[in-house]
């Protein structure tokens, strides 16, 4: 698991190490005789010509450095892995919902994706200060909440700025807490494992329907 910190903020230097970074061994496939398709990272430390083991400082040039050796293993396999052990509640046909927190898993999701802002639905590009700010209360122990609402084409993180640690229960009762801004990630289920949909359907199966009083996603 990737422990994102706020060392990601300090751009400004060309160069710096990521000293809370322990990076577990993935065999390459292509060592072991078979055609890779995964981007793992022991192939991306390869090219570089670096190596890893477990626990080893790892030094990275740059943010999206980190973002390519998480693409891989965090943004595709994992994670959809990790979608299927949430406490899931369907609502309609087809829309699985979980109260859920800001994760390590959750957040590797969020860097360079479109956000937009309900309501009104005005895109805007996502600030690392926000990322930071769930980095830091993960952190600190206390994880600010998120709502992740999983449909077949697509999984969408659903946060807020505004009071975040009541989110989103306060709105469920509170017209003037319905009404702060929330801000909404997507992330394309192409983006995430060719299995995805068949992994919603299979979940969507097994659960309950959500309460009555959660508001329609």
């Amino acid at each position: 698991m990737f422990h994102y910190n706020r060392e990601f903020e300090q751009l400004s230097q060309p160069f710096f190490s990521f000293t809370d970074l322990s990076v577990p061994f993935v065999p390459d496939r292509e060592s072991q005789g078979g055609a890779s398709t995964d981007f793992s990272i022991s192939r991306f430390l390869d090219l570089r010509n670096k190596s890893v083991r477990p626990g080893k400082l790892v030094h990275v040039d740059s943010w999206s450095e980190i973002e390519t050796m998480t693409e891989g293993v965090v943004k595709s396999e994992t994670f959809l892995d990790y979608l299927r052990t949430l406490p899931w509640c369907k609502q309609g046909d087809n829309i699985l919902v979980a109260v859920h927190k800001g994760t390590p898993e959750v957040l590797a999701q969020m860097p360079e994706r479109e956000v937009k802002v309900f309501p009104g639905g005005i895109a805007v590009k996502m600030q690392k200060s926000v990322l930071s700010n769930f980095q830091s209360k993960f952190d600190e122990g206390q994880p600010l909440p998120v709502v992740l609402v999983w449909k077949p084409e697509a999984v969408e993180i659903w946060y807020r700025k505004i009071k975040p640690t009541d989110f989103p229960y306060d709105a469920w009762s509170d017209s003037t807490a319905a009404a702060y801004e929330q801000e909404r990630v997507l992330i394309p289920a192409e983006d995430i494992d060719p299995q995805c949909a068949s992994a919603h359907a299979e979940v969507f199966g097994k659960v309950n329907a959500c309460p009555s009083m959660m508001p329609q996603y």
